[in-house]
């Protein structure tokens, strides 16, 4: 396993789930909260062009932020500003014809590791509360994948340094 397999994976899973929601667009974002930094930023679906890489500051001030100080998912609606957004949020998912958003937190234990975000046209259809269940599913499963795939790596980094400390030590 290798972090190119874990961006790989984390992209067949954004890519199947644009297909099981009819979604527009995707995001699978992982953060390091405590460093406060981005670590993988995945996109999928026709719209996935409209989606604009931001940093992390900018992450918290929308939905995304909300999600991942609180921990549970959420819908928002197309046919109203919401107020957990900042005004520069709210404008942004007006140019880029954001409709329905779902985001859904990548709960691993009492880790947040990141949230999965379905991002409908304004005229999609709007998202059902089973299409929340269906995201909150999958990102239980995807939190365990990215979690087994860090410890996977951890554990291959820590065999590469003891060989290389072995083949140092005379005989």
């Amino acid at each position: 396993i290798s972090p190119k397999s874990l961006s790989e994976s984390l992209q067949m899973i954004v890519d199947d789930l644009v297909i099981a929601l009819s979604a527009n667009r995707i995001t699978l974002i992982t953060v390091d909260t405590e460093d406060r930094q981005i670590l993988e930023f995945v996109k999928g679906g026709s719209g996935s062009h409209e989606v604009v890489n931001v940093e992390f500051d900018e992450l918290e001030e929308g939905l995304a932020g909300w999600v991942l100080r609180e921990g549970k998912p959420t819908l928002s609606s197309k046919s109203e500003p919401d107020p957990r957004e900042s005004a520069a949020v709210q404008r942004r998912r007006i140019e880029t014809n954001c409709g329905d958003i779902i985001v859904a937190p990548l709960n691993y234990g009492e880790r947040v590791l990141g949230v999965l975000t379905a991002i409908n046209q304004v005229d999609d259809k709007d998202f059902t509360q089973q299409d929340v269940d269906l995201m909150v599913t999958i990102t239980n499963q995807v939190a365990v994948t990215i979690e087994n795939v860090r410890l996977i790596l951890s554990l291959q980094e820590s065999e590469k340094r003891y060989r290389n400390l072995f083949e140092r030590m005379p005989i």
